[in-house]
């Protein structure tokens, strides 16, 4: 996949959660509780897990954060390494948020490129 821009980074990542409007949850591998996932249960997936090819997804990649993913995967979804502070806080929008407060959230980082309302 192409680079992708910040302005099309963060337009995917909000159109994929508003759309979504479910955090993505899957049991854990070593415990089998629910935890967040890159790729849940039900065919839901975290903004960042969206972004990933299903070629370069493999489970393994579940609970590293972003920023370590290996290049491979980040390439594959098109994140530059310059993107990836953007890309964190994309993700903990889904993480550490309620959904109630997803879209005051991403309006507040929308507004870095230009005057964009959630939909």
């Amino acid at each position: 996949m192409a680079e992708l821009t910040a302005l099309e980074l963060f337009t995917r990542c909000r159109d994929h959660l508003i759309a979504q409007a479910a955090i993505s949850m899957g049991p854990d591998a070593v415990t089998g509780k629910p935890s967040l996932r890159y790729r849940g249960t039900h065919g839901r997936m975290c903004p960042i897990g969206a972004l990933i090819q299903d070629s370069a997804y493999s489970v393994e990649i579940e609970g590293i954060p972003v920023g370590r993913l290996p290049e491979p995967v980040l390439e594959a979804a098109g994140i530059a390494r310059e993107l990836l502070p953007l890309a964190r806080e994309l993700q903990l929008i889904h993480d550490r948020y309620p959904m109630t407060e997803w879209r005051s959230r991403l309006d507040e980082i929308g507004m870095r490129f230009g005057p964009q309302e959630v939909a």
